[in-house]
Formats: C-alpha cells, structure tokens, sequence
C-alpha cells in the first residue's frame, strides 16, 4: 500500500464549490519550491493549509483544503493511521512512500521537527513479529533467507543479520520449503 509525501492540487473552477466533485480548471498553481503546477511537496502542503479550510472525506479516511481557489488533497496523520490499520488487519508486508525528498526534512514548514511525515509514519508501523533478538541458532543454520517453522507451517523464518524473525503467511496460505515461499497448500 502507498502513502503519499505530497498533495495533488487542483484549481476550482468555482471558488464557492469546494466539495469533493467540485469542477476544476486543471491543475493548481506551481508549488513554490518543487515548482511543479498541480503537484506539491508535503512541506509546500503544510505551508498551504495553515490558511485553509481543512475538510475530511471519511469514507476515503483523506483530508483535503481550501484555499483562494485552490483544493488540494493530502495523506497525513489521519489518513496515514488509517492505512496501517488496513495494512495491519490484512497482513501486507510493509508500505510504499513516495517520496522520501518530499517531506519536511528541515522541519520549518510544517512545525513539528524533521521529517514529520515519515517519523510518524515509522512510529506507527509495526515491528518484525517474533523476532527473536539472539542469533538464529538451529533454525537458519547460519543460512541467510527464508526457512521453514518447523512447529507451524503458516510462518517461516526470515534470517538476516544472525537474527531469526518469525513472519506470517498470508490466511489459508502455507510457507511451501519448494519455492521458499508461501502458497495455497496441496492435497494429498
């Protein structure tokens, strides 16, 4: 799942029809760093919805803003909780942020430290399941990869760095020890 260190920004056509169907001129005026019309860093977005209305799409779980006829949407905290929430109840393996350069790294823009995008989205993203925290022992056998739990075959050990963490296969797959992988099992 992807989480976006930007805004994409859009000129209203009428400044009074701000909803989410609102008709548009094409894309918003250039950011003012990464000038680039329609599309703005998070930090030029922080900047932007200082003076805005903030408003929310809940069945999206997204925030957008207003501004002199400007709209503009966004992930941030709340959109960022609810997609770990969904990548946590579905077991996905991890998320994809693009991009990095995109947020505050000065912390000047949005007033809340460095790299506040990213920081919370780390802070909010869980840690490796059963890692073990001592070297791997008879599990990996010194091997870096993937290796079968030989207690249950719905996990499998990722080895790395002499550390053995415990990992899921997805529901109703099984860690297959042919193609070091997870799949759906077979039938004898």
């Amino acid at each position: 799942m992807g989480v976006a260190a930007f805004g994409v920004a859009f000129t209203l056509a009428d400044p009074n029809d701000t909803g989410v169907v609102a008709l548009t001129d094409g894309a918003a005026e250039d950011g003012c760093y990464t000038e680039k019309q329609g599309f703005w860093s998070y930090y030029e977005t922080c900047l932007y919805i200082r003076g805005g209305a903030l408003n929310q799409i809940p069945e999206q779980s997204v925030h957008y803003a207003v501004t002199e006829g400007q709209w503009v949407g966004f992930d941030d905290r709340y959109s960022v909780d609810a997609k770990i929430s969904h990548i946590t109840q579905n077991g996905y393996g991890g998320v994809c942020v693009w991009a990095l350069d995109l947020d505050d790294f000065t912390g000047k823009f949005c007033e809340a430290g460095p790299n506040p995008f990213i920081s919370y989205l780390k802070s909010k993203l869980p840690g490796p399941s059963g890692s073990t925290g001592s070297s791997t022992g008879d599990v990996c056998n010194g091997q870096p990869g993937v290796h079968p739990n030989p207690k249950d075959n719905t996990t499998y050990y990722n080895c790395d760095h002499g550390k053995a963490t415990l990992m899921p296969c997805s529901p109703g797959l099984v860690f297959k020890t042919s193609c070091s992988c997870c799949g759906y099992p077979t039938s004898n």
